[in-house]
């Protein structure tokens, strides 16, 4: 970030320069000295980097003699791997060369019209051409760099390494607008596959919930894996792979739903029991409840029927709703992951506020009053509502200072 700024002030400030001189604000006599000297800084650096980088570098990185170590074991050959660094510190300094040569070129050319220039020997409409033309040539090549023609490939081509196989199309049939797919046809949280076409419990990201990971390394990640932790995630589907190779889906008849009522739930002290706790949990029938939110659950006494049911309306990533209806007032769990950390999910019951809790580790949970209600998760991340604020107030701040600076040109010219 800082080195990004440090980049556009100088190109503001080159600007300013160039404004300057196109409005002949200081005379070719006093140029002609702080000019020389800085063309003479700029230049003769580039130049004595060009000529001679290995004087003021050795281009050897940190981890070079392990690389060289590395690669002589592996070649059985003592002399290999230092063979190969050094031709990777020529190489650095051959880059080196070549990029200060570069930027002597570019100077030395760029002096020179601003010279001539500034001796009426170029005309301003050719000194603004050369040095637009110069400067899409020094990006061009640098940004060739990063992004090339090998970085792009044709729609038809990037679409067929992401084409859906035979299971995917299978479940991709299904309407159900939320449930989970975990594939174990390859490894599940090292590859994204699944998550390109569903709701995968699989799938890498370097920044991981911790409680899910951990979810997945005590219970999901076993030699006999828990499968009432699949099923209260909604795992509808698991992708396999047949003796040929070919991934095949295969439908989860016991996954729990949505969201379901439990008949009985129980308060554990800490993190560590409510863990342990899910070894021989029944989640369709017991919820864990961490002891932080025992005061919401006071006085509550469950006495499940049959009958009571909830069920999705609506669901978006940012908006869940719900329908309810029970004879008593119930404890329902909700196969959603909890992350509250600011108080960013808003839920409500017919419109009015409620409280939302942790259930079995990683789930939502919700006391919800007997009869029939509408029950609303709505995410109002507070990092946004600010941003919107400050985006506000400084584009109202940016328009009040370019109009105040036009304000001003325009009466300096009046």
């Amino acid at each position: 970030m800082v080195l990004a700024l440090v980049q556009l002030l100088m190109v503001f400030i080159a600007v300013l320069a160039l404004n300057t001189l196109a409005q002949k604000k200081i005379s070719i006599k006093d140029l002609q000295r702080p000019f020389l000297i800085s063309l003479g800084i700029t230049g003769g650096i580039s130049l004595i980097l060009a000529l001679m980088p290995t004087v003021f570098f050795s281009f050897q990185g940190l981890n070079d003699q392990a690389i060289a170590a590395n690669f002589s074991q592996q070649a059985n050959d003592p002399a290999f791997g230092q063979q190969l660094v050094n031709a990777m510190v020529q190489d650095r300094a051959g880059l080196m060369r070549s990029d200060a040569f570069r930027s002597f070129f570019f100077i030395i050319v760029t002096a020179g019209l601003i010279w001539f220039w500034m001796k009426d020997k170029v005309k301003t409409a050719l000194l603004y051409t050369v040095l637009i033309l110069l400067m899409v040539i020094d990006m061009f090549g640098i940004d060739k760099r990063y992004l090339n023609n090998a970085d792009f490939i044709g729609k038809s081509a990037s679409m067929a390494a992401l084409a859906p196989s035979a299971a995917d199309e299978k479940i991709l049939t299904d309407t159900d607008p939320d449930f989970k797919v975990y594939d174990l046809s390859t490894s599940p949280f090292q590859s994204a596959e699944a998550s390109y076409f569903h709701k995968s419990l699989g799938g890498y990201h370097g920044a991981k919930l911790r409680r899910y990971q951990e979810l997945f390394e005590h219970q999901m990640n076993k030699q006999n894996p828990n499968f009432g932790i699949f099923n209260m995630l909604n795992t509808k589907y698991f992708i396999t792979a047949d003796p040929q190779g070919n991934k095949v889906a295969q439908q989860n008849p016991d996954a729990f739903g949505h969201a379901w009522f439990v008949k009985e739930y129980k308060i554990v002290p800490n993190a560590d029991a409510e863990m342990a706790a899910l070894d021989s949990l029944k989640p369709k029938q017991t919820a864990i409840i961490d002891q932080r939110f025992a005061d919401k659950l006071k006085g509550l006494t469950l006495q499940a029927d049959s009958t009571d049911k909830i069920s999705l309306i609506t669901y978006k990533p940012n908006e869940l709703v719900y329908e309810s209806n029970s004879k008593g007032e119930g404890l329902a769990v909700f196969s959603e992951i909890y992350y509250n950390v600011r108080d960013e999910w808003k839920v409500t019951i017919d419109g009015k506020p409620a409280d939302m809790l942790r259930a079995d580790y990683v789930l939502r949970a919700l006391r919800i009053p007997a009869g029939k209600h509408t029950i609303q998760f709505r995410f109002e991340p507070i990092s946004v509502a600010t941003g919107k604020t400050i985006d506000l107030i400084s584009s109202l701040l940016l328009v009040g200072l370019i109009a105040g600076a036009v304000f001003v040109e325009v009466r300096k010219k009046s």
